[in-house]
């Protein structure tokens, strides 16, 4: 394993040596926030939010809809942990120290338009290949975040960055904003409940873009942090 940061040890360090290297690294930090933080909220909103615009748009029960929902959100996903998994591999591996970065931003580049359109779409089917593509790829972040995380820390500070990375930045983010945006989008912006389904795909468009903004920005700041 590369050496990190110049720790080679394992001792223990104090919160405000942790804390100091967050300040030292703010730009990653701040990437990693928007990026993974943003996304989340989307993937919150589908995962939250697609059984109920089910019954209400398309007038369908849970028995006539949940085995379909269920699979297109748990078959696709595994499918594009393998991908992101072996492309980012054999990318790190020839000397790209961004991989993780570049490759959800061609991810999010390729597949947030289409997923966009599907769940803008009145078509049950194209709804549902939507969310099956959104799992599979579009929001399919979290080994990736995961990986990224561990890559940019010192071997002595891994445990407590990453625990405060995904509670603070994933879990209380998706838990909390990933349930309430499209509801205030739909409620107060479309002004109609039925369109939630709209409402995911508007948060999308916010959090996709801004995603690809942050990371063109901020992936030399991590390249340089891995590298050191």
């Amino acid at each position: 394993e590369p050496p990190r940061h110049g720790a080679h040890g394992h001792e223990r360090v104090s919160w405000s040596e942790l804390f100091g290297f967050i300040r030292a690294h703010w730009q990653v930090v701040l990437t990693l926030s928007i990026v993974f933080g943003g996304m989340n909220i989307v993937t919150g909103g589908i995962i939250k939010w697609s059984p109920a615009y089910m019954s209400r748009f398309f007038k369908l029960n849970p028995a006539e809809y949940g085995l379909a929902l269920g699979l297109v959100e748990s078959i696709p996903a595994i499918g594009g942990l393998l991908l992101a998994g072996w492309t980012i591999d054999r990318w790190y591996a020839s000397g790209r120290k961004d991989a993780h970065l570049t490759y959800y931003m061609w991810v999010l580049i390729l597949t947030g338009p289409l997923v966009f359109f599907g769940l803008m779409s009145d078509s049950v089917a194209l709804f549902l290949a939507a969310v099956g593509l959104a799992k599979g790829l579009t929001v399919n972040f979290l080994g990736i975040a995961a990986a990224q995380v561990q890559t940019i820390s010192p071997p002595n500070m891994r445990g407590r960055l990453s625990g405060l990375f995904f509670l603070m930045v994933v879990a209380l983010l998706g838990s909390t904003f990933g349930a309430l945006l499209p509801a205030v989008i739909s409620e107060h912006v479309l002004q109609d409940s039925v369109r939630i389904g709209h409402a995911i795909a508007i948060t999308l468009a916010i959090f996709a873009p801004l995603s690809v903004v942050a990371i063109l920005w901020g992936r030399k700041y991590v390249r340089i942090t891995v590298e050191k």
